[in-house]
């Protein structure tokens, strides 16, 4: 829908809406919800975006949020504070849970639910943009259907105006796929190319049948291509979308697609932009929509001077078996670079020694020397010379026992002193027995 024009007398509005439920053998109302939207006569100084890795979340499991706060405006803000009010079934630790920490402790440094999870940033310079990954925790014993409801909101000192925003991802215990989007740059220039990656692995013991995946791109991108006989209904407007009409895929299987985008120019009025890119798969016997993912990427407007390169070594791989991860970090600016901070976050069915599986060793100690899954691995550089580089290498173990068709997901990013945006990074790797 489209706001309204403000009436010349007035310069800001308030649009509440609100949606209700009947079902029989209920009252009238069942159940009703309201939300208000302010309208001002002015852009936002900043943007603000909520990704989830992958949607319904299951109970027992962890659910991976993405906040990207992103000053577009031709001038730094101040005080930048953004407030994750933790819902009814997550929790998180505060620090190795959360990059960055919070920046005020949580109860016993655990973020239950209502509680209060703030990150404040003193400035953010124009054009800049800040990332935080959320490693939730989803309790044990939520029912199917449940809503997780997430209410997240940003201040700082040149706006008003809060930005706020609910995000809710559902719960379904008994998914029979795993689906993941990622993309192999952020950030992006305007004009440039980069590459949406979709990944899908069905982990039931049924073939899905009548299967669709779907990818609904942000406004202004142009679409290049699709692989894989993906139909494209259009390829430059405010509705761009990619499908693929899949009809059965087999126990076990799993499948990748690309997308390959250009980034649209940036609005004169803006200095920076949030693409969010969403996939969903549906098959039958399930939901409307039975799995879907989020990925934004962020446009910046001048070259970043950091470029990651991230590889796996086999995939697919067989469980039990090692998975090498190669990852290069690259000085691509004439300066030299400093405080680069390469942050692996370790995911479910993958373990790895933090000294004789890695090289160079970790920066930061895991857990018995061993890193695990939901831990957080470390590498600083404290300086990178111009046109320099640094290669990672990881021995990861994988865990036995799971399934054909899942998928391994490692969020990876990386920062540094000369570095306006965070570089965030999603990695899948497909099991195959």
């Amino acid at each position: 829908m489209t706001a309204p024009a403000l009436d010349a007398a007035a310069n800001s509005d308030i649009l509440q809406s609100r949606a209700q439920l009947s079902f029989d053998g209920g009252a009238d109302v069942d159940i009703s919800v309201e939300h208000a939207v302010t309208v001002l006569n002015a852009t936002p100084n900043v943007l603000l975006d909520i990704s989830t890795a992958r949607s319904p979340a299951i109970a027992g499991n962890t659910l991976l949020y993405t906040l990207t706060v992103s000053n577009v405006s031709f001038q730094a803000v101040n005080n930048v504070k953004v407030l994750y009010r933790v819902p009814r079934g997550i929790q998180f630790h505060q620090t190795t849970d959360a990059e960055p920490d919070t920046s005020l402790n949580c109860t016993s440094l655990v973020c239950n639910e209502g509680e209060e999870a703030w990150w404040t940033f003193p400035i953010l310079a124009a054009g800049a943009s800040v990332t935080i990954n959320i490693n939730a925790q989803v309790a044990a014993g939520l029912l199917d259907g449940t809503l997780i409801s997430t209410p997240i909101s940003v201040t700082l000192d040149e706006m008003e105006n809060t930005l706020q925003v609910l995000h809710t991802v559902p719960v379904d215990n008994n998914v029979a796929a795993q689906l993941s989007l990622s993309a192999d740059k952020d950030p992006v220039m305007p004009g440039e190319t980069y590459t949406l990656n979709l990944d899908l692995g069905n982990i039931s013991g049924n073939i899905l049948t009548n299967t669709q995946l779907r990818a609904f791109l942000p406004d202004g991108v142009t679409v290049n291509s699709a692989s894989d006989g993906g139909i494209i209904t259009s390829s430059s407007s405010s509705n761009s979308e990619v499908r693929w009409d899949l009809s059965t895929v087999g126990v076990g299987a799993t499948l990748h697609r690309e997308i390959i985008v250009t980034a649209p120019a940036l609005d004169a009025a803006a200095n920076s932009d949030i693409l969010q890119s969403r996939a969903q798969l549906s098959f039958d016997g399930g939901a409307d929509v039975d799995i879907s993912a989020e990925h934004a990427v962020t446009v910046l407007d001048a070259t970043p001077p950091l470029a990651i390169l991230i590889t796996a070594t086999p995939d697919p791989v067989a469980t039990g078996n090692t998975l090498v991860f190669t990852i290069t970090v690259n000085n691509v600016s004439a300066l030299p670079i400093n405080n680069i901070n390469v942050l692996y976050r370790v995911p479910s069915g993958i373990q790895f020694h933090q000294i004789a599986d890695a090289e160079p060793d970790t920066s930061l100690n895991c857990t018995s020397l061993v890193c695990n899954e939901g831990e957080e691995a470390w590498w600083t550089f404290p300086a990178l010379a111009a046109g320099a580089s640094e290669t990672i290498i990881i021995n990861a173990q994988i865990a036995a026992g799971l399934l054909d068709g899942t998928l391994i997901s490692v969020p990876i990013t990386a920062t540094a002193n000369e570095l306006i945006d965070t570089i965030n990074v999603l990695y899948s790797v497909s099991i195959a027995n």
